[in-house]
């Protein structure tokens, strides 16, 4: 893995990551998911936190996202919730879709979708269930606005825990009918 990110020549655009560097941060973020997808939360905290250094290392905007949102659900899996609260709101924050895409690849626009439907989880976890509700329905808000079936699909499931847990029925079928 050190190679991977051993040559970072080539030039830069705002936001996005070097050669190198986009290659090493996407190879972590690839395992990151494999062990997401396998709940292994033991692996998940220091995989993030490897990107994380990445992206503060090569100190572009498309990367700190990745990082921030990655070890936000890492924290948020291990039942940190204010600490994943934290870099939730830090990788919403540094989400500028003409500024920000990710590593290596096009614009995303589900990245604020994502981090503000997650960021409701924190919320109700931490007992703030106002926010979390405002959280879970900005997300499906911005999921909508953008108008991509994945986006929207993957917004959905995520900020409608917090609503089903707040028994917000009539939220639940306005967003069947997405």
């Amino acid at each position: 893995m050190e190679q991977a990110g051993a040559d970072d020549r080539g030039s830069r655009t705002p936001g996005r990551a070097s050669g190198g560097s986009a290659a090493a941060i996407l190879v972590l973020y690839g395992l990151w998911a494999a062990n997401y997808v396998a709940i292994d939360v033991n692996t998940l905290l220091p995989l993030a936190k490897q990107i994380l250094a990445r992206a503060q290392e090569v100190n572009a905007t498309g990367p700190l996202v990745i990082g921030n949102r990655l070890t936000a659900t890492s924290l948020l899996m291990l039942g940190q919730f204010e600490a994943a609260r934290v870099h939730y709101d830090r990788a919403v924050a540094l989400y500028v879709p003409e500024i920000a895409p990710p590593v290596g690849g096009p614009v995303r626009p589900g990245y604020r979708s994502a981090g503000t439907g997650l960021s409701a989880w924190a919320l109700w976890h931490l007992a703030i269930l106002n926010a979390a509700l405002k959280d879970a329905r900005a997300a499906l808000e911005n999921a909508r606005e953008i108008g991509q079936a994945g986006t929207l699909m993957y917004t959905l499931c995520h900020a409608a825990i917090p609503e089903i847990l707040a028994g917000q029925v009539a939220w639940q079928q306005t967003h069947a009918e997405d």
